[in-house]
């Protein structure tokens, strides 16, 4: 199990520490606000209510927690491994999303949201692997 101040060590003029606690707490946050309320974080993104059953929502909201709880609980390669992974599922959505977008799906205001959102969870993302040693 790794801590935060073990391992990384900062490079870059990025503390390693805030930036692991930043990505966390914003993957945390908005996984939480998933599982918890779909409906009230869906009407925060315009996008209306979610599915009755909630099912995705919450699927992804645990998808979320997972990807900031991994960061945080690891150290060395395997934390950035699972820094790496949480970038390729910023992409996923990102593709998603402008799929929906051209598809008529989603409408433009809440697409405009989605990219806000995966654009400040790659840069505090790519924070924290920038401060991590053995990143490649």
């Amino acid at each position: 199990m790794g801590t935060l101040d073990a391992d990384p060590k900062p490079r870059r003029g990025v503390d390693a520490s805030r930036a692991m606690q930043a990505v966390g707490a914003f993957r945390a946050f908005g996984g939480a606000s998933f599982w918890i309320a779909p409906n009230l974080t869906a009407r925060a993104y315009r996008a209306g209510p979610v599915a009755p059953d909630h099912l995705s929502a919450r699927l992804a909201g645990a998808r979320e927690v997972a990807l900031a709880l991994g960061p945080l609980l690891s150290d060395g390669e395997d934390r950035s491994r699972w820094l790496r992974l949480g970038l390729a599922c910023d992409l996923a959505d990102a593709l998603a999303t402008l799929i929906g977008r051209r598809r008529g799906e989603i409408a433009p205001a809440t697409a405009a949201l989605c990219f806000l959102t995966y654009a400040a969870s790659v840069t505090l993302t790519g924070a924290a692997l920038r401060s991590c040693d053995g990143v490649r």
